[in-house]
């Protein structure tokens, strides 16, 4: 049930970054679709959504994490970034093409956010993540207590 919320979590992110594209008035769908899934992918490095997951989430558990340097991590995400970018492209533009109202095109972008990480879940792709990108360092946490 845990990679059911991950995938609610996964789908209010891509549209948050769906939301954040639409002022760059990217013309070219296809473009914009590459462009949504590589910074899906590529964003969640740097704001440390993948080290939030490499801890706590669902396929992730201490056992598969390797002892990667942080240069072996960073080329994974970004050829993973691509990966990521490439499927968003095949999916995403047949469908986007046939919506006419805005509100059902960010409907689209989260259910295809919540579907993917479903779908990439049940076929070991995030069992793979796991292997290939998680560092055996520890996430920091911050104490928030008064």
């Amino acid at each position: 049930m845990h990679y059911f919320f991950e995938a609610i979590f996964v789908a209010f992110y891509i549209t948050v970054l769906y939301l954040l594209l639409l002022p760059l008035k990217i013309k070219n769908i296809l473009i914009f679709f590459f462009l949504l899934g590589f910074l899906k992918h590529f964003l969640a490095y740097f704001l440390q959504i993948h080290s939030y997951y490499c801890n706590y989430g669902f396929q992730c558990n201490r056992d598969n994490i390797t002892g990667l340097s942080r240069m072996a991590v960073f080329d994974n995400v970004v050829s993973q970034s691509i990966l990521e970018g490439l499927s968003f492209l095949l999916i995403g533009p047949f469908v986007f093409f046939f919506l006419q109202s805005q509100k059902m095109k960010i409907l689209f972008v989260f259910v295809l956010g919540f579907l993917t990480h479903i779908f990439s879940e049940w076929i070991g792709l995030h069992s793979y993540f796991c292997h290939t990108n998680c560092i055996d360092v520890p996430l920091k946490r911050v104490d928030v207590s008064l």
